[in-house]
């Protein structure tokens, strides 16, 4: 994330908003109005992490939903998901995504190895 954007300085609260942001566009660009009307969501797995050199990132499981199940649509899914995090106020260039989620790349990004390394509960949705 960028750690400064707009003369605002990044910190938890402001990750968090940023985070519920990208999810609420992506949710509206995968669902269009059965998102506000009805609730439907993707599922995900916030984590917000503070590096040793102290930038504030998140690393996140996101599900993929069912319209993007075929391989090809999942790289789309995730390049779609990719292009609307660096739209954000403090979206980064420096991304990266994974197809598929095994037990080593959720065991990495829940770690939580330090004070501020933290499940982002109010940005949590799993169905």
């Amino acid at each position: 994330m960028k750690q400064h954007s707009g003369g605002f300085k990044l910190d938890e609260v402001r990750a968090s908003k940023n985070f519920r942001h990208f999810m609420n566009i992506l949710n509206k660009k995968t669902f269009g109005k059965a998102f506000q009307r009805f609730g439907k969501r993707i599922s995900v797995v916030p984590v917000m992490e503070n590096s040793e050199n102290e930038r504030l990132h998140f690393h996140a499981l996101l599900q993929c939903p069912d319209k993007y199940s075929s391989t090809a649509g999942q790289a789309i899914f995730a390049l779609k998901a990719q292009s609307l995090w660096k739209k954000t106020h403090f979206g980064y260039d420096q991304t990266s995504s994974r197809l598929a989620a095994d037990e080593g790349w959720t065991g990495y990004i829940t770690k939580l190895k330090g004070q501020a390394d933290q499940i982002d509960w109010e940005n949590f949705h799993w169905n």
